[in-house]
Formats: structure tokens, C-alpha cells, sequence
């Protein structure tokens, strides 16, 4: 049995301002990023209170456009936008929950 299961995924492109920002079930004990064409910033809260978030992370890409980030946030919400407006990031999160979480 896998350590990280079960975990929820969510892409899509990045806006240029943060929005509602996306809830997970359970509270994750990581997040992966993944992107594609262009450097974002994420910022995460760890309540469902949407007027508690966290500071801004950058993330970038490299000189082929993509980027992957391991993070060590246990975070309800996670929110993203693109670092520069109309530079638009294609993305992938993917948060990670413990199976006992559900025991």
C-alpha cells in the first residue's frame, strides 16, 4: 500500500490574478506542481477560511518551459496565478493525503 494515497489532482491554466483557489478534501501532507510554459505564484491557506492565505511561493520554469516542484505544504487550499499577466502557465497540482487520514 502506497504511503501518499489517496491524492487529488487539478490543471488547468493559471489566471492572471488569484481567484477562489482550489479546496482539497483533507488536509495534504504534500503537493507536487507541475508546469508548462511559464512561471507562476501559489500561495496556500490551511483552513477552508479564504481570508487566510500564506504568502506568495514563485515557481519557474526552466529554458524548455517546464517546471516540477515538490512541496512539503500541508494545506486545505492551494490558489495560483501567472507571475507575469498574460504569460499564461499551464499547470498541474496534485496533493498528497495519507491513507490513515481516512482510517
Amino acid at each position: 500500500m502506497a504511503a501518499y494515497d489517496p491524492y487529488y489532482s487539478y490543471s488547468g491554466n493559471a489566471p492572471d490574478a488569484y481567484g477562489a483557489g482550489i479546496t482539497f478534501a483533507k488536509r495534504t501532507k504534500g503537493v507536487d506542481v507541475m508546469l508548462w510554459g511559464n512561471s507562476v505564484y501559489i500561495s496556500a491557506s490551511y483552513s477552508t477560511d479564504t481570508d487566510e492565505w500564506e504568502g506568495d511561493i514563485e515557481l519557474g520554469v526552466d529554458a524548455d518551459g517546464v517546471g516540477v516542484h515538490q512541496l512539503p505544504l500541508a494545506c486545505r487550499m492551494i490558489r495560483i496565478k501567472n507571475k507575469t499577466a498574460g504569460q499564461t502557465a499551464r499547470y498541474l497540482i496534485t496533493g498528497f493525503v495519507m491513507l490513515t487520514d481516512y482510517m
